[in-house]
């Protein structure tokens, strides 16, 4: 392994939990994967469905590679959840079926099983129920169904035609694809009309009249989504999600918001970190809440999660999917904190080994931490059309970085040491403790000197040297790639 990346390894990995940074609310809603990815399989112990669950919110995500394969492996080891060749369960394999698909599984190839025809067997042929999955009424089987067919490229129209059928003349679906004044009739709500909307891409216009209701549905005040009259995660979670997959981005933030606002963060028991309730007042976070809660950040809707899973690695041309860094890089664009180092190019890039100037960084903490609007720009080497100049604005009213001449320059196009580094992340995480660190190169008087005792008191920062790390090489430029990692693991 190349020395460069040995010193970025120790730089990153000797960082603990140090609970939940409060940074932007689409990386904090991803804070809630590890919770998932740590209580799964208990959870999954109890309801095999959550496997499937699992793997719908963490594929979407850079870094969860091997839990999805674990969830699947696991998933397709439950028969007695979707059934043997014998007598399958319809509902349950139309979801094990897309998960699958999601989790880069061929579901014609599963001990020997073709699970994709299995389904298809299951389809109503004839009557007044033709198009129908299994003997039930049941919205989300049907979806789950019509998502894996048109993933498999198998044309079913009839499973559509039976799903536009059960729409309410309001827009909205009911789980059983009941409406007002049918006799099982239980209540519409937004968890069902979202999963069907996800049916409806063949039907843009009972799609879209889906979305609408749903968005009715949004609580103005608080941006969360109610069911059967109680607002709660999951519901918001499913709202969250058709709001981007409905193109309203202010309704998604806002439902992602409220979840935030749900979410156990660093003053909670370390078990629950992360975890989010179904309802404000619930003591404990719920398995279930919380993987619909996250899928709320899922801007394209879960169907076309199957071409772009993991892609978010791969959204960059000179990234490839096997660097060290690959996940890291992803997941600082899957956050919103990078477009790349030339975002208007058609095959966009990320420069990973190129150092970061200090107006990328201003953008990077400004984008990660969400910082609150500054009063203007006094720095003479910053215009008001600069690319940076609102970051810089931001980052300098927050007090992360006073510039590099102050009060009067900034020095955007500088790039950044390890040594400035230290006390960009010391003022960012507002790190007070200190630690004797035991670098030979940090002179006690040195501007940087009690930031890089902060950093060693937080567990951020080991040496650059090992295994000795004796040194913190301070003068060191910082490349883009070591900072995408070092994020990603904070805020992680």
């Amino acid at each position: 392994m190349p020395a460069t990346i040995l010193v970025l390894l120790c730089l990153v990995l000797a960082i603990p939990v140090m609970g939940l940074p409060e940074g932007n609310d689409r990386i904090r809603i991803t804070q809630s994967l590890d919770w998932i990815a740590d209580n799964y399989e208990s959870a999954a112990s109890e309801n095999p469905g959550f496997y499937a669950d699992t793997i719908f919110a963490l594929a979407s995500s850079p870094g969860y590679d091997d839990t999805v394969e674990q969830a699947a492996e696991s998933l397709i080891a439950s028969t007695g959840y979707y059934g043997n060749e014998a007598e399958v369960v319809p509902p349950a394999l139309a979801k094990t079926v897309f998960a699958l698909q999601l989790a880069g599984v061929d579901p014609t190839d599963v001990n020997g099983r073709d699970l994709l025809a299995e389904l298809q067997e299951t389809i109503v042929r004839e009557g007044p129920d033709a198009g129908r999955i299994g003997a039930i009424d049941d919205v989300y089987a049907s979806t789950f169904a019509i998502m894996a067919f048109a993933v498999a490229a198998i044309d079913e129209p009839m499973t559509v035609d039976w799903l536009v059928d059960q729409q309410c003349p309001s827009g909205a679906f009911s789980y059983n694809g009941t409406c007002e004044g049918d006799e099982e009739f239980f209540g519409v709500d937004p968890d069902s009309t979202v999963i069907a909307a996800h049916g409806l891409e063949t039907r843009p216009e009972a799609a879209n009249k889906a979305l609408a209701w749903v968005a009715d549905q949004q609580d103005p005040d608080t941006g969360g989504f109610a069911a059967y009259g109680t607002l709660n995660a999951n519901s918001t979670g499913m709202g969250g999600l058709g709001m981007g997959l409905f193109d309203q981005e202010d309704a998604a933030a806002s439902a992602i918001e409220f979840l935030v606002g749900l979410q156990f963060g660093a003053d909670s028991e370390p078990q629950n970190r992360g975890g989010i309730p179904f309802q404000a007042r619930d003591a404990q976070p719920d398995f279930f809440a919380t993987v619909q809660a996250v899928l709320a950040r899922v801007d394209e809707g879960l169907l076309d999660l199957v071409d772009s899973r993991i892609d978010q690695r791969h959204h960059f041309e000179d990234v490839d999917a096997e660097d060290v860094f690959a996940a890291d890089i992803g997941w600082l664009h899957h956050v919103g904190v990078t477009q790349g180092c030339d975002p208007g190019d058609d095959q966009p890039v990320f420069c990973p080994d190129r150092a970061l100037t200090r107006g990328e960084m201003a953008a990077f903490m400004n984008r990660a931490l969400a910082l609150p609007q500054g009063d203007g720009s006094e720095f003479t080497d910053i215009d008001d059309d600069h690319l940076f100049a609102d970051d810089i604005v931001r980052v300098t009213a927050a007090g992360i970085t006073l510039g590099c001449n102050p009060p009067s320059e900034f020095c955007p196009g500088e790039t950044l040491t390890r040594g400035e580094l230290a006390t960009v992340l010391s003022s960012a995480l507002d790190l007070t403790e200190t630690a004797q660190h035991g670098f030979t190169d940090v002179a006690d008087d040195a501007p940087y000197a009690e930031d890089v005792e902060r950093l060693a008191a937080a567990g951020i920062s080991s040496g650059c040297n090992p295994p000795d790390n004796t040194e913190f090489c301070p003068d060191r430029e910082v490349s883009r790639q070591e900072v995408a990692a070092l994020l990603h693991r904070v805020f992680r």
